[in-house]
């Protein structure tokens, strides 16, 4: 199916050499391809290359603070014991974050094992970083290298199925973002996004001038009828790549919808959607997408 995109957009006129100047590149988790997801070196070094955006994960602790992980428990595959010792697979889940306080959170050992989805990825050991370390880090990193401020896209992770257990339920939930969120003074640089609609009208009902992003997980293309699920019209629509096609592209640009797609890492994936006019990446490999636009400015 890709492929035929791909010659729809050729027909059109719509080339990977002929991509405009106003991509912008969402490091995913950092730079996961190449450093452990969601720690600060990973952050250091999509900001290093010049990615445009920093992706990010928010989950609760037990004591109500933000920590920046994918998951609300310690996956084993990510990080091993306070100790060093790994953790069981099929136990991980009882590593719940959430029944954790920030300080004992943070004693967990994070990016010092091989990871079999990114071979290419270095070991450095560091932890999960929370909220406020995380938008601490990045400015002084920033102010240290001369370098601009990026776009936050942030998401808040959140599972109805887990609500209370890993996750605290949504309408405080999104009292605890927008507390230490408004603290921050970031809101300017900040798109939010969520899988849970849920979360996504609570956070529009309490502030409506956030930049909110509907993430989509399904395999529904009609972008139309997946923005159905929301009372309000978000900034932004991110689905998988691959359930994106022109239609969508047209949609999102004619309903003035910014439309930004993930996890987009293998360089015939890159030229499809750069070939489909679409601006905004979200990648594992920012310096993929951005070897990419270089061959077609060439």
């Amino acid at each position: 199916m890709k492929y035929i995109l791909v010659l729809f957009a050729l027909l059109m006129g719509k080339t990977p050499e002929s991509v405009e100047d106003n991509i912008m590149i969402h490091g995913h988790r950092g730079f996961r391809g190449w450093l452990p997801e969601n720690t600060m070196p990973s952050f250091y070094k999509a900001l290093d290359i010049g990615v445009d955006a920093l992706e990010l994960d928010l989950v609760c602790t037990g004591d109500g603070q933000l920590l920046v992980s994918h998951d609300p428990f310690m996956r084993a595959k990510i990080c091993a014991k306070p100790d060093g010792s790994l953790i069981n697979t099929e136990q991980q889940e009882s590593f719940n974050i959430y029944k954790m306080n920030l300080k004992e959170a943070q004693s967990y050992v994070c990016g010092t094992l091989p990871h079999s989805d990114f071979p290419e990825q270095q070991q450095v050991r560091s932890y999960k970083p929370s909220f406020k370390e995380f938008v601490a880090g990045v400015k002084e990193y920033c102010t240290k290298k001369n370098i601009p401020f990026p776009i936050l896209n942030i998401e808040i992770k959140s599972d109805a199925r887990m609500d209370n257990e890993f996750y605290p339920e949504p309408n405080l939930y999104t009292d605890i973002f927008l507390k230490e969120f408004n603290s921050l003074g970031i809101s300017e640089y900040s798109l939010v996004q969520s899988f849970d609609v849920r979360i996504l009208e609570s956070l529009h009902k309490k502030d409506s001038s956030l930049k909110l992003m509907y993430l989509i997980e399904g395999d529904e293309k009609d972008v139309a009828k997946n923005l159905a699920l929301l009372t309000f019209k978000p900034h932004g629509y991110c689905p998988h790549f691959s359930h994106v096609d022109s239609k969508a592209v047209e949609y999102c640009k004619q309903n003035g919808i910014e439309l930004t797609v993930w996890t987009v890492n293998q360089i015939e994936d890159i030229e499809l959607v750069l070939s489909l006019g679409i601006k905004n990446i979200i990648t594992d490999y920012p310096n993929r997408v951005m070897e990419v636009i270089a061959r077609a400015k060439q």
